[in-house]
């Protein structure tokens, strides 16, 4: 198995698992979990960003940044489609985010550097 298929499975066995969970008679066993977790920011910050490392290192191997980010853009519609069913709670989160943009800062820099990357490669600019 390469390691982009180990990355898809895992992927498909974390779904599963969670969907399993969403549709089981205590699905609050993942609100617990979630509630536990969530507040370690800098923890889970950290574990996303050496996640994102190891994904992105693996993808880079055999895809180039414009369909890593394109597959990244895909994601995003795709989370899109969950966060228009809550319209409320995403405006509150959405001016959370206004008035704290300081939070955001990795963030914005990691699609900004995506973003200059893309033109680099697809342009030659910069």
């Amino acid at each position: 198995m390469t390691p982009i298929e180990i990355i898809a499975v895992v992927f498909s066995i974390v779904v599963l698992i969670r969907s399993i969970i969403l549709l089981s008679t205590k699905p609050q066993s993942l609100v617990n979990v979630m509630e536990k977790i969530f507040p370690k920011t800098t923890l889970l910050t950290i574990m996303f960003l050496v996640v994102g490392a190891v994904i992105s290192y693996y993808l880079l191997q055999e895809l180039t940044i414009a369909q890593v980010v394109s597959c990244i853009l895909l994601g995003i519609v795709l989370v899109g489609l969950v966060v228009v069913q809550f319209p409320k709670e995403f405006m509150n989160m959405a001016k959370a985010v206004l008035e704290n943009k300081g939070k955001i800062w990795l963030s914005w820099i990691i699609f900004v550097a995506l973003a200059i990357w893309i033109l680099v490669d697809v342009f030659g600019v910069f």
